[in-house]
């Protein structure tokens, strides 16, 4: 997990690990508190649409995050819009959640 989150997750926007410890025989992550994710704020009953410059925004934010993986060689592998999440109540920025089906890249000799 550290190496997805890497020293400054908030720079490439992947979500924040604050704590991790094990109770028994089970692993917990904690997390930084984010907003609302992608979809439930499209599907809102009040959802009127998104200018075309917030939307530019948040494709930007996520290409960006999705290249620092690329770099780093991570597939998200489940990467939709429950697992994009609003930092806070502006809706402006964004971050990459749920590395639970997360793999590592690797190349095949053919």
């Amino acid at each position: 997990m550290k190496q997805i989150l890497g020293k400054f997750p908030d720079r490439h926007g992947i979500v924040r690990m604050i704590d991790s410890f094990q109770f028994r025989s089970y692993f917990f992550i904690v997390f930084e508190l984010l907003e609302i994710n992608l979809y439930r704020y499209i599907k809102d009953p009040t959802f009127t649409g998104m200018k075309k410059e917030n939307l530019r925004q948040i494709a930007t934010q996520m290409l960006h995050g999705l290249s620092h993986l690329k770099k780093i060689g991570i597939i998200h592998c489940d990467l939709k819009p429950e697992n994009i999440m609003f930092t806070d109540s502006t809706r402006s920025t964004v971050k990459i959640v749920d590395f639970g089906s997360a793999c590592t890249d690797y190349k095949q000799g053919f």
